[in-house]
């Protein structure tokens, strides 16, 4: 056996002498990929913050806490983020909550259940009225006092809308619809926020008007009241740990008898008047539209993530070389 005293490899030097061949300019490059150099400052500008905010900053150190300890640091994260959304103009803070989608997963996908699905719900499905209630008075706009969640998915029907079984039955003596969850596999089920945070959801379900069956539609639920207590009627449990984002509170409803006026039926395309005669819209699936700007987000999103994995490996290689 021989020993060397050769000098080790050097990750750092050898990082170096790759960036130095580089044919091109990196501020130029960043400036392209992010929309120019005003854009790329600003990302700039919101990640320092982030790394430098005592909330928001992240650390492996989240990989020892407990599930209660996440969702509890989780909280702190969105309440920091509303704090943003206060003193940011609505350009930065677009970007800023672009930017933590890749900076902090788990508390980007509960951001997105109530700034993307249940504003997007309503935008997409409520009337001018109703969406100024619910976006500018009741403060979802600014995450003040209500915050939504989006239960489309059941436990036996999963994406298979058409078959989804949660019921919405028009009590026409009292103006007011009833949801009800039939039997266990109508549970809405994944449906983030629904364990612990939301106090609001927006709830796809059959609409049944004396016995008549019109198909599916959106309704704004009460989840909580202002003591953070269940409403009677609603039942949520948690779906049990995951594999990534255990800070966000994934969770299943069951509804037993829950009464809601009338007014909190999402009316763009679809409404019942006073006296149970329905309106029945050809562009009712249109309904499913809050679900598209997400999807749009995590292609937008996508690329960053990208870059992130595509700059680790590339290091790795250069080191291990």
């Amino acid at each position: 056996m021989s020993v060397t005293y050769a000098k080790g490899p050097d990750p750092a030097a050898s990082i170096a002498r790759e960036r130095a061949q580089t044919n091109f300019d990196l501020d130029v490059m960043n400036n392209f990929l992010e929309g120019g150099s005003e854009q790329a400052a600003l990302v700039k500008s919101i990640y320092l913050q982030f790394e430098r905010d005592p909330i928001i900053a992240t650390s492996t150190a989240v990989y020892d806490l407990s599930k209660d300890q996440k969702r509890e640091l989780t909280a702190k994260k969105i309440a920091r983020m509303a704090q943003y959304l206060e003193n940011d103009t609505p350009e930065v803070f677009s970007k800023r909550f672009h930017l933590i989608c890749t900076f902090d997963p788990q508390t980007a996908a509960m951001l997105h259940i109530h700034m993307g699905l249940f504003y997007n719900c309503i935008r997409g499905n409520g009337t001018e009225e109703q969406f100024r209630y619910w976006i500018t008075t009741k403060g979802a706009s600014k995450m003040r006092g209500i915050y939504g969640c989006f239960a489309i998915t059941e436990l036996a029907h999963g994406s298979n809308i058409a078959g989804l079984e949660t019921t919405a039955t028009f009590d026409v003596g009292t103006d007011e619809f009833v949801i009800n969850t039939p039997h266990v596999g109508a549970t809405k089920f994944w449906t983030a926020g629904a364990a612990h945070t939301s106090t609001h959801c927006c709830v796809y379900a059959r609409l049944i008007v004396e016995g008549v069956d019109h198909g599916i539609k959106t309704f704004v639920v009460p989840l909580r009241d202002s003591n953070h207590d269940l409403m009677p009627g609603v039942s949520v449990g948690d779906v049990g740990a995951k594999m990534g984002v255990d800070g966000a509170d994934i969770g299943w409803i069951q509804f037993s008898s829950v009464r809601i006026p009338r007014a909190y039926m999402l009316a763009k395309w679809d409404k019942v008047e006073r006296n149970g005669k329905v309106h029945n819209s050809p562009l009712s699936q249109l309904a499913y539209s809050a679900l598209f700007p997400g999807r749009v987000s995590i292609v937008y999103d996508s690329f960053r993530s990208g870059a992130r994995f595509v700059t680790i490996a590339l290091r790795y290689a250069v080191a291990r070389r």
